[in-house]
């Protein structure tokens, strides 16, 4: 995944200021947009599918009390679908990567086991705030990239968090931040950046990898008048 020295880009939910977050057809335009990567959220229902919605509810309605014909009743009466993870590795298998951040923990193997069944290794990497499902992921799946999300106002000790990259917000970088993160190199892939002056600073900036943005179009733009190929 770090093996490049383009920046990469990554799709926020998919294209979701162009689409329905964390549907396929966000996904769809992040992809024709140019988009290196997709992140995207996993939960996971009461009868133990995998699916990609942000919200741990849906409609007032605690997703994990649900069965996924529930969570799809409920969101068809808002007029969308919420695709399984194995429709998501199937749909996008062979035109891009993908970033799946786990919400919660208890199926970090199910999730993995999916993946590698539609994936290489370095085809997809994860994502959690939760340091407990990357330490289950670096434990059971060492060879797996895995990276740890980190909010603006985050006060905790990260140093010794297993993951291979930070994700932090990019309220959080500020000198002390970048410090931290060369001392423990760790590569940072910032969110989520929409704005065209940040997406050229970050963009610029040899200390980022890269960047996660709800407007891949933008960003890929913005990448080809920083950024020398």
């Amino acid at each position: 995944m770090f093996g490049k020295k383009i920046k990469i880009i990554i799709a926020h939910r998919g294209a979701s200021a162009h689409e329905k977050e964390n549907t396929l057809r966000a996904f769809e335009r992040a992809i024709e947009m140019g988009a290196d990567m997709i992140e995207f959220d996993v939960r996971r229902t009461a009868d133990h599918v995998l699916i990609t919605h942000h919200n741990e509810e849906i409609q007032g309605k605690r997703i994990g009390t649900l069965t996924y014909e529930a969570v799809e009743r409920l969101a068809g009466q808002k007029g969308f679908h919420v695709p399984t993870l194995e429709e998501v590795l199937v749909f996008t298998r062979g035109k891009t990567r993908l970033n799946a951040e786990l919400k919660e923990e208890g199926y970090e193997t199910d999730v993995v086991l999916l993946m590698r069944a539609f994936l290489d290794d370095s085809d997809f990497a994860l994502t959690s705030f939760n340091e407990a499902s990357l330490g289950s992921i670096k434990s059971l799946f060492p060879a797996l990239k895995a990276g740890l999300i980190l909010g603006k106002n985050f006060h905790r000790e990260i140093s010794r968090v297993e993951a291979d990259f930070w994700v932090p917000n990019w309220r959080a970088l500020d000198d002390t931040f970048f410090r931290m993160a060369e001392k423990n190199a760790k590569p940072l892939i910032v969110w989520t950046v929409n704005d065209r002056r940040k997406l050229k600073r970050y963009l610029s900036d040899p200390r980022i990898y890269g960047v996660i943005t709800d407007k891949p179009d933008l960003a890929v733009s913005v990448r080809r008048e920083v950024v020398s190929f």
